[in-house]
């Protein structure tokens, strides 16, 4: 063997290329997936705050407000002895029905029942 010859797993510092490569892909994935990570952290803090703000906002406006109920289209309020129900619904238009999406897989007697798998 030639000593002078340099052999190819020896390239690039003694790594052989197909282990770098792989070791330079698996960092550049650990890289993508920290700042996943941070990207989601951020929104789940985002959401706590609207969430922990709306609390909040609930509490104080169940000491204040007196015994009452009101109604409208898309909210109901409801405030009592036993605590203050805050209810939302959209409007028809944008509920969907599987019935409007799939009407041959359309059942709606059956529609939001579990099965125990029978």
């Amino acid at each position: 063997m030639n000593p002078n010859r340099t052999l190819k797993n020896r390239y690039n510092g003694g790594y052989n290329n197909e282990s770098r490569k792989a070791q330079q892909n698996a960092e550049q994935l650990k890289d993508r997936m920290t700042k996943l990570e941070s990207a989601m952290d951020k929104r789940a803090a985002g959401v706590a705050r609207t969430i922990m703000d709306m609390f909040k906002f609930v509490s104080l406006s169940a000491t204040m407000l007196p015994n009452m109920e009101m109604e409208t289209d898309i909210m109901r309020l409801k405030v009592d002895d036993d605590g203050i129900f805050i209810e939302i619904t959209y409007p028809e238009s944008r509920k969907r029905s599987v019935c409007d999406e799939e009407p041959d897989n359309c059942d709606d007697d059956e529609e939001g029942l579990l099965y125990d798998g029978d």
